[in-house]
């Protein structure tokens, strides 16, 4: 039951994303998205379940989705184009996510995912768990990733 319990609970906040897309893209603006830790699960769900839900581009850092996350599925399906996942091996929060009760959580924050091509995995030593939120890396790196796709040196 804890492997139901798990998912349930990612499951259950997937309307609110969806809801949330639905709501810009009927702006006609493009829609992108930044998740972190748990929300990288619920993103992740929400895209699987969800084939008509697009975001071309995505930043996660933190993720606990497995490092095998079917994103080239769903870049065939259209729904994603560009992933910058930001990772920190070190990152402890994420380096025991595969024993959470769930079959899509893993530790793609710390290792990266395979999808290359689709993802670009970023390594930081200096990044704990939370740390890539900070403005001033949201302002080098994240906006000219989701505005243009273009991810800056390190």
């Amino acid at each position: 039951a804890p492997l139901a319990r798990t998912t349930r609970t990612a499951d259950a906040c997937v309307p609110s994303v969806v809801n949330a897309w639905k709501a810009h893209d009927d702006t006609g603006l493009h829609v992108m998205a930044a998740a972190h830790s748990f929300g990288t699960l619920i993103l992740g769900r929400a895209l699987q379940l969800n084939p008509d839900v697009k975001l071309p581009r995505l930043v996660l850092f933190g993720s606990i989705l497995k490092e095998s996350f079917p994103w080239s599925a769903l870049a065939r399906r259209g729904q994603v184009q560009k992933i910058l996942n930001e990772t920190c091996p070190d990152d402890r929060a994420v380096r025991f996510a595969h024993l959470l009760p769930c079959r899509w959580t893993g530790r793609a924050g710390c290792f990266g995912f395979d999808a290359l091509g689709i993802v670009e995995n970023r390594v930081y030593d200096w990044m704990g768990h939370s740390d890539a939120g900070h403005r001033v890396h949201v302002e080098k790196v994240w906006i000219p990733f989701l505005i243009k796709g273009q991810v800056p040196p390190p």
